[in-house]
């Protein structure tokens, strides 16, 4: 039986053609790590795109009128983009954290598509909790919501949850019959 992992680094790579990920052994403390190949399983992605909008308005690409909150029935504040053009050309590949299950700090890694078609690779500068457990980012809830998802499927990816092979039972469509 292998040790519990805590996941403090994860990395899709290659727009979503390998996977990066760093972790430390929840008794031993132990660093470890993997690269793979295989490519992500779609929840994966949707995982990390729940990031997007948190590595946006860190990185003050956003302010508050470029966003609006939702909070469908719960006290966590969830920001999303006001303008659905906004919400594709920011694209999260990555996150750090500290090495707790319980992380008080993170940085995103991130890519905005310019108007050119090119990507601009940012880092967010560092959101903490403090002492007492509070955080000036507003969203800091959402955003250990979107993380712990991410840990989910990372670990997840390490089990073996990877993209489904194209079937090859599809058959030609040019095959005569």
């Amino acid at each position: 039986m292998s040790e519990a992992k805590i996941i403090t680094k994860g990395k899709v790579l290659g727009v979503g053609k390998s996977v990066s990920i760093s972790w430390v052994g929840a008794n031993t403390g132990d660093k470890d790590g993997k690269e793979s190949k295989r490519k992500p399983h779609p929840d994966l992605l949707t995982a990390f795109s729940g990031l997007n909008i948190h590595a946006a308005y860190i990185a003050e690409f956003l302010n508050k009128t470029s966003i609006t909150v939702k909070q469908p029935g719960s006290i966590v504040r969830v920001p999303s983009f006001k303008h659905e053009e906004d919400a594709e050309i920011f694209i999260t590949t990555g996150f750090t954290l500290d090495d707790q299950q319980e992380f008080t700090s993170v940085i995103l890694t991130a890519h905005k598509i310019l108007s050119t078609g090119e990507a601009l690779g940012f880092n967010t500068p560092p959101k903490k909790l403090d002492e007492e457990g509070k955080s000036e980012y507003p969203y800091w809830a959402a955003l250990a919501e979107a993380i712990e998802k991410c840990r989910l499927e990372l670990d997840a990816y390490i089990e073996g949850k990877v993209a489904p092979e194209p079937s090859d039972n599809q058959g030609n469509l040019f095959e005569q019959q």
